[in-house]
């Protein structure tokens, strides 16, 4: 089986590696932060999908465990049946581990939010925009995981905006420029790998175990 997922997300901190911000890693409008953190959601679902097809693979080799044909029988019937990403995971989890990701926590908190981010730039729509003052200053109205996001401390700032907000003016802005960071394309590459590792760590000692750990070793958490 030809993998392509390492391949995805090597890319992804290639771009991350590449982006110049000398002004501060959280300041907004980086275009090439977007690029990264779109990949970085893409190879998790070419991940997911290629730990099924891997299972598969090695469940029809002799002496494999049963839950590995059981892992793979459930990621086969999840595609199937076009299951959600975080499904997915949390499937797999289930059959490696006995039980899913804890939802409320790291790794898996971290994951459901970049795929809810991935999603609203991809289904991308026109901002919705209220009155916010008597002159008839417009405020875009931002997504519903805006404030989960500020909790990455990767959102972008500038001190023009926050000198803005802090004298009570109301300030317009395009919250896709405040995602739009080096420090968030650093959190979504980690974000990926550590579902990936959290997933494949679970393994129960096998052969598929120690492949697994060789076919996705690309997913490395950045430490710069």
């Amino acid at each position: 089986m030809i993998l392509n997922a390492y391949k995805l997300y090597a890319h992804a901190v290639k771009v991350y590696g590449s982006i110049d911000r000398p002004v501060g890693d959280r300041f907004p409008g980086c275009q090439e932060a977007l690029v990264s953190i779109v990949l970085a959601a893409i190879s998790l679902e070419a991940f997911i999908n290629e730990f099924g097809g891997t299972a598969a693979i090695h469940a029809t080799l002799e002496g494999s465990p049963s839950w590995v044909t059981t892992l793979a029988e459930v990621l086969g019937e999840a595609e199937n049946n076009r299951a959600t990403i975080t499904s997915k995971f949390q499937l797999a989890m289930l059959v490696v581990s006995g039980k899913p990701f804890n939802r409320s926590s790291a790794p898996f908190q971290d994951f459901d939010l970049l795929v809810r981010l991935r999603n609203e730039i991809v289904h991308l729509k026109p901002f919705e925009t209220v009155h916010e003052t008597q002159e008839g200053d417009l405020v875009t109205r931002e997504p519903s995981i805006f404030k989960r996001l500020a909790g990455t401390g990767a959102l972008g700032t500038h001190p023009l905006f926050e000198e803005s907000i802090s004298a009570g003016h109301a300030v317009s802005f395009n919250w896709v420029d405040h995602v739009s960071t080096k420090a968030m394309s650093r959190w979504a590459c980690n974000t990926a790998a550590g579902i990936v590792k959290g997933l494949i760590n679970a393994l129960p000692t096998s052969v598929f175990r120690d492949r697994s750990l060789i076919a996705f070793q690309g997913f490395e958490i950045i430490n710069d």
